[in-house]
């Protein structure tokens, strides 16, 4: 249920600017009416008003008065800083960045009364403990803590679970390609010849300017709690209608290419690994055993939870636009900007 209050033109106070949620965010908002903090000021967010700080500090670095004073003109915090490397290896400093900065998040919230929008990610599946831990991307892990920590930290709050973000619908425009560009990049250079799923298998991915346009319509709401998964649903594709998509693109190009095989991830733990990537360098090997866990892990048996039908109604938002058409506008952007498409055509 939605729990509203909402102000004419709300202060909002911004991290993780620069990032992809950030940078979709600073599209749909008034610039005048945004705050980032950042390390440095960038171009990035240089419409918005900057103010240079580390999440990772006390006070983000500021003094007391500055603090004192910046919390005073703040309706909202939006919490997108964050390490999301799915796979980040240095926990030290992916635990210190998603989970003990947040301290710092409260500390400041708690000063500004404002209620603190922090983004997560729909992949905070349901863990048992420690153990199922293990297994999981270090970034996953931090986010589930992270959560935790909003949810007991007792200030009104709204947590935001977007599945993977790829570009606008339209143009396909991503400010930083993500983990989920790299599998389809080995989709078309054809260095990825098994994935460890099963074709039926989903990979939900929501388009950056439809997760945009939900957090500003719960922001102009003057939503003040509730946690949202901003997701594609039963909506999603499945592996096998993704890989036909990025074949008949290859094909348009001139280019003809084979998808790779899929199989459980049983049969690659127990076959390919030994056999296969003990043959492989110490470099190729590595690279290559990180793209068969990410791809296993992005891809879902189960489709995940969607807020955007309550979110439709109760907002009056677009549905989610055309999954495969915004799928195959990613595709062309990233070609172009990557320089695969100049490559093939030379």
């Amino acid at each position: 249920m939605l729990t509203s209050s909402s102000k004419p033109n709300p202060k909002i106070f911004l991290t993780g600017g620069t990032g992809v949620v950030g940078q979709a965010l600073l599209t749909r908002l008034d610039p005048s009416t945004v705050t980032c903090l950042v390390r440095q000021p960038t171009p990035q967010t240089e419409a918005a008003n900057n103010v240079v700080g580390n999440i990772c500090l006390p006070r983000f670095g500021l003094d007391h008065a500055e603090f004192e004073q910046l919390a005073g003109e703040v309706d909202y915090i939006v919490h997108a800083a964050a390490i999301t490397d799915f796979n980040a290896r240095d926990e030290e400093l992916l635990l210190k960045t998603n989970v003990d900065s947040l301290q710092n998040i409260f500390e400041f919230a708690s000063v500004a009364r404002a209620p603190l929008y922090h983004i997560s990610t729909a992949f905070v599946r349901p863990c048992s403990g420690p153990e199922q831990e293990a297994g999981e991307p270090l970034y996953a892990v931090s986010k589930r803590r992270g959560e935790c920590l909003v949810r007991n930290s007792g200030l009104p709050h709204v947590i935001i679970r977007p599945s993977i973000v790829i570009g606008d619908s339209n143009s396909g425009f991503i400010s930083r390609f993500q983990g989920f560009h790299n599998i389809i990049g080995t989709f078309l250079n054809g260095s990825l010849p098994m994935m460890p799923a099963s074709p039926g298998a989903f990979i939900d991915f929501i388009p950056q300017d439809t997760l945009a346009d939900a957090i500003v319509a719960l922001l102009r709401e003057g939503t003040s709690e509730g946690e949202y998964w901003i997701t594609s649903g039963d909506q999603s594709l499945t592996i096998d209608r993704i890989g036909a998509i990025v074949k008949e693109f290859s094909r348009r190009l001139g280019r003809t290419m084979e998808l790779p095989r899929f199989m459980s991830r049983d049969t690659v733990d127990r076959l390919i690994r030994p056999v296969f990537l003990s043959a492989m360098s110490p470099a190729i090997r590595k690279r290559f055993e990180r793209l068969l866990d990410l791809s296993s892990y992005l891809c879902i048996d189960t489709p995940f939870a969607t807020s955007m039908p309550e979110l439709r109604r109760s907002l009056r938002l677009l549905p989610v636009p055309n999954l495969e058409q915004a799928f195959e506008n990613g595709l062309d952007y990233w070609a172009r900007t990557t320089g695969f498409l100049r490559r093939i055509q030379t």
